[in-house]
């Protein structure tokens, strides 16, 4: 187990498991979060013993995206200025594989760090989704570079009929939905 407050680690042989521990929040992303993520993928990526990472949060949540309760008292100018979202650029610089074990909501920010994975593993109580594009805020670029061509699938009864830019309109996608809208063939 780990000293974090906000993660919980074990290792198993060589397999790396993090464990987003915030269940009052649903795991949402704040900036303790953050820190104590970013130190735990360092020093997986420097451990030569461990080969696998997996990052995960509980049944209910994987991440329910940012806190917005940490945000709330800063403005525009306040959050680009602490540059709060560019330590996530060194989770994506980890070396060796990792996956995102999906369970619950993936909402904003925490849909972005599953897609940081090299894989996600989604549970079928999976909840996919950019809610915050209804309120016309949020980091959709890395959505938008994940699929580069917008495809939504071609109305085959689990995927949405229209190509909306990859984020959906703000809607919530299952695990199989989010599986088809993602580059998979037609099914």
């Amino acid at each position: 187990m780990s000293d974090y407050e906000t993660i919980l680690i074990e290792r198993h042989d060589a397999v790396t498991l993090i464990r987003l521990n915030r269940p009052q929040a649903l795991n949402a992303l704040n900036s303790r979060v953050l820190s104590e993520l970013t130190e735990a993928f360092a020093a997986y990526d420097a451990d030569p013993a461990q080969r696998c990472l997996v990052l995960t949060g509980s049944e209910k949540a994987f991440a329910a995206g940012a806190d917005i309760k940490e945000m709330q008292a800063q403005g525009f100018a306040d959050m680009y200025n602490s540059n709060f979202f560019a330590g996530w650029e060194k989770v994506t610089a980890t070396r060796k594989p990792w996956f995102a074990a999906v369970s619950g909501f993936a909402l904003g920010g925490g849909c972005e760090v599953a897609m940081m994975a090299d894989f996600i593993l989604a549970a079928d109580t999976a909840k996919f989704g950019q809610p915050e594009i209804k309120l016309a805020v949020g980091g959709h670029g890395r959505i938008a570079a994940a699929h580069p061509r917008g495809r939504q699938g071609q109305g085959d009864g689990h995927v949405p009929d229209r190509a909306d830019d990859g984020r959906g309109g703000g809607r919530t996608r299952g695990a199989r939905v989010a599986d088809c809208a993602g580059g998979q063939p037609d099914r």
